[in-house]
């Protein structure tokens, strides 16, 4: 399964916008971290007395993700230098190819998704449907969302956010990349992708981010008669008549956030903008080559974030949702096609202040134009042309961002929210999930049990804290947004959090949790770090100002740093050393030599505020790897202590260039060291001193948290695809000519607990690429079936069996697994 090579450089970008994405904020801001200091003063003064996080629809934790999401990328910048992730992706490109590497595979959740931004049904199928998502990349269904396929793992950005088909010939898709509502993981895309054969392969078009100055696609509005192709993007409205070849700036200014074609007509077009002094609503009578502004009533002023809705049932009818800052969603319509406009509803949807500048939907029933669905928070129908709404289907996960009716089937409807996509087949009375087969959870973090490969716990934005336990795959354990995780030897006491340090505990592996908090006196980060010592159960957790530890399994905790953290970042210890701890905060350097009864400062690093992740030598204490989350060019991606923390030296040597978010030793051979990046994952074999790409089967995706099993897995925690891992037996270093195209497995297994005994349990783990009838196999050495262990249907995933070896005489065996033409084999040996 070969890779596309796409080369981006002088076009592919990160930066912020100039135009802030919050209705908030009050005019322009040209940088982010304009942009993050003018929302902390907006919530000082909205809301003086109150936890934000505790408001519903205050836009609050929408904010905070962002906040945390830029902090370590920005550090002492004011901005994300523009182009610098496309420039690292091109230098990732140029790196040998590495054939001979092992290949990742995934872990799921396969029964729940993460933030869907953009959805588009076939016109002549309703059964083919695209969704794409927020750092998930872009997924197809063929059987009306019972499974899903991911379109395009290999592309250089992950990040869809709009969809348009050719409804001529719906196989072409034309796809808006980056995400620009400015929250957790908006880095920018690559402009606009086109596909000609229903997504299994992708080129880039003339709107390129040479084109964009490094600005984001917010819709698409294609009309098959004429070709006409227009892009509403954060920099101006652009029109392309040429199958997206080339492209033409037809409003030179604004913020644009929605366009859409008059049903029944070729040539009349509607589109809306925010954040400049032209701000408001536009209509085109000629194609979308000229534009005049919408009076009579328009809400030209005061315009936040935007969408717009027109329905075949009545042509002249169009609908304008739109947020205003500080007071919800409000919407407007016409019914003489723009001509005049009248206020249909200010309702505060979701109560609080609002959040529209980051979920909004809005769409129209196609046979009654007084239906009207607005997403926001929650989601709402109205039956009475937006007059008044009542809320629905209080199943479907909050946080919404897409409402698109079936063309074929005006009872169709499908919704994207922050849980995924949900379809409705009564015209949106309710709804029922469609998200088995999609993996684009986002998560913050993730741990594992050291002493079962079968239990993990991970963290996820807005979807809560999730436990695997290898088959049937995972489980949501705790609600909102999750982070950091710990679990110790016996698999029984688990902590696991929510935003700003709010600790929980379970003492049952993870079956219930309560609130573990008593003694600590102060918030901590968004996320905030912990860590537990698996020889004693004790725990540290880093917050704002302090470092705080339990040795009662969390019944207390007491400070051991009691100021000068500067907001915890990673806490680290040596694997063979206990009494080392480390832990980061901003850009100090702490450690204890006590078993973390007391904390000393180091270092200093002149990193800024970028230091995102620590790893200690598993023998030696003295020798630490410290990652950076920056851009910048003077900033290390990677440096390296080897007395204790004092001096620390710069071991980025070859790395391309983009944010680090997680490095790991590899603790029974700690020369080999794991690096987790915002373009996915490398390896050094000498601490450092030279990287490779360890990408193989992995998609381009930001892996927030890379954890060494003692079984031989490595294991990743994705930000937008969910969890991973690959099998590192006898890893070394490739042997792959230059420009070899990695070979991507389909098919993965071991045998665990091999050689088999009495009171050996052994099992199976095995992995598959793509979903299929998986048969397992147990034959003597003259290739006789002994038994047949599975025979069933298998999702894209790792999954394991247990075999019970007790009846078996001892001798050598053969496990062989079979999907389809592809088989892998592997050595059994039983003991008595």
């Amino acid at each position: 399964m070969p890779k596309t090579r796409f080369l981006l450089a002088g076009f592919c970008a990160v930066a912020i916008s100039a135009t802030c994405a919050h209705a908030q904020i009050q005019g322009e801001v040209t940088t982010a971290r304009d942009l993050i200091e003018q929302m902390d003063q907006y919530y000082q003064r909205v809301l003086p007395d109150t936890k934000p996080e505790t408001v519903k629809g205050s836009g609050y934790k929408p904010f905070k993700r962002y906040e945390w999401f830029m902090e370590t990328r920005l550090g002492n910048d004011a901005d994300i230098p523009v182009g610098a992730r496309g420039q690292a992706f091109d230098k990732l490109q140029e790196m040998s190819a590495r054939g001979s590497f092992p290949s990742w595979f995934s872990l799921g959740p396969t029964n729940v998704a993460g933030r869907c931004l953009a959805i588009a049904v076939d016109p002549t199928n309703s059964n083919i449907v695209y969704a794409g998502f927020a750092s998930g990349g872009i997924w197809k269904t063929t059987d009306g969302g019972v499974s899903w396929t991911p379109l395009g793992d290999n592309l250089p950005s992950m990040s869809v956010s709009a969809l348009a088909l050719d409804e001529s010939n719906p196989s072409t898709i034309y796809m808006g990349t980056g995400e620009g509502w400015g929250n957790v993981d908006a880095i920018h895309g690559v402009g606009i992708l086109k596909s000609t054969d229903g997504g299994a392969t992708w080129n880039t078009t003339g709107f390129t981010y040479a084109i964009a100055s490094g600005l984001d696609v917010f819709r698409l509005e294609y009309e098959e008669t004429t070709g006409v192709l227009l892009v509403a993007a954060e920099n101006g409205l652009w029109r392309s008549t040429d199958g997206a070849a080339t492209f033409t700036e037809v409003m030179e200014s604004g913020d644009w956030r929605d366009v859409k074609l008059k049903p029944g007509t070729t040539d009349t077009y509607y589109a809306i903008s925010r954040g400049w002094t032209g701000q408001g609503g536009y209509k085109s009578t000629d194609g979308g080559v000229t534009w005049t502004q919408m009076a009579g009533g328009a809400p030209n002023t005061g315009v936040g974030n935007g969408r717009l809705a027109v329905t075949p049932a009545n042509p002249n009818y169009v609908y304008w949702s739109f947020d205003v800052a500080g007071a919800g969603i409000r919407i407007y319509r016409s019914t003489d096609s723009g001509a005049n406009w009248t206020q249909r509803s200010s309702v505060v949807h979701d109560g609080g202040l609002g959040q529209g500048w980051y979920d909004l939907s809005i769409a129209v029933d196609p046979q009654d134009a007084d239906i009207v669905t607005s997403g926001g928070v929650e989601l709402y129908r109205s039956t009475n042309g937006a007059t008044s709404f009542s809320q629905i289907a209080t199943n479907v996960h909050v946080d919404h961002h897409e409402a698109v009716y079936d063309p074929s089937d005006p009872e169709r409807m499908w919704v994207g929210s922050d849980g995924g996509v949900y379809l409705s087949s009564n015209g949106g009375q309710s709804f029922i999930p469609r998200n088995t087969g999609l993996v684009t959870l986002q998560f913050y973090a993730m741990n594992q049990s050291m002493t079962s490969t079968n239990l993990a716990f991970g963290g996820t934005q807005d979807n809560g804290t999730w436990r695997f336990l290898g088959s049937p795959s995972f489980g949501q354990v705790l609600g909102g947004d999750g982070f950091e995780c710990e679990i110790s030897l016996d698999n029984q006491l688990v902590f696991a959090e929510v935003y700003n340090g709010f600790h929980y505990r379970s003492t049952t592996g993870g079956s219930g949790f309560t609130p573990s908090n008593s003694g600590i006196s102060e918030d901590g980060p968004w996320q905030t770090p912990t860590h537990m010592d698996y020889s004693s159960n004790t725990t540290w957790t880093g917050h704002n100002a302090q470092i705080w530890r339990t040795t009662n399994n969390g019944g207390s905790w007491g400070s051991v740093l009691a100021s000068g953290l500067g907001g915890g970042r990673s806490i680290d210890q040596s694997y063979n050393n206990p009494d080392y701890v480390y832990c980061i905060g901003g850009a100090r350097i702490f450690r204890s030599t006590d078993h973390g009864a007391s904390f000393t400062q180091m270092a200093q690093l002149s990193v800024g505020n970028t230091l995102t992740d620590i790893t200690v030598h598993p023998d030696n204490p003295d020798i630490a790897m410290v990652c950076t989350g920056s851009y910048s060019g003077s900033v290390p991606r990677v440096l390296r202590t080897t007395d204790g923390g004092t001096n620390w030296t710069d071991m980025t040597n070859n790395l391309p260039g983009e944010g680090a978010q997680s490095i790991t030793y590899k603790y029974d051979e700690p020369n080999i060291v794991f690096l987790g990046t915002d373009l996915g994952c490398y390896v050094s074999f000498n601490e450092g001193g030279t990287w490779e790409p360890f990408n193989v089967g992995l998609p381009f995706v930001i892996c927030d948290d890379l954890r060494w099993h003692p079984d031989n897995f490595l294991r990743v925690g994705t930000h937008g695809r969910g969890m991973w891992e690959v099998d590192i037996t006898g890893l070394a270093p490739s042997t792959a000519v230059d420009d070899a195209t990695p070979e991507v497995s389909p098919l993965t297994m071991r045998v665990l607990g091999n050689p088999a005994g009495p009171n050996v349990p052994t099992s199976i783990r095995f992995g598959l690429r793509e979903a299929g009838r998986a048969k397992i196999g147990l034959y003597d050495t003259n290739g006789r079936l002994v038994s047949l262990l599975l025979d069933r249907e298998v999702e894209a995933k790792v999954d394991f069996i247990d075999i019970h070896t007790n009846s078996l005489p001892s001798g050598v065996y053969f496990v062989r697994l079979d999907v389809g033409p592809d088989s892998v084999t592997q050595k059994l040996v039983v003991k008595r």
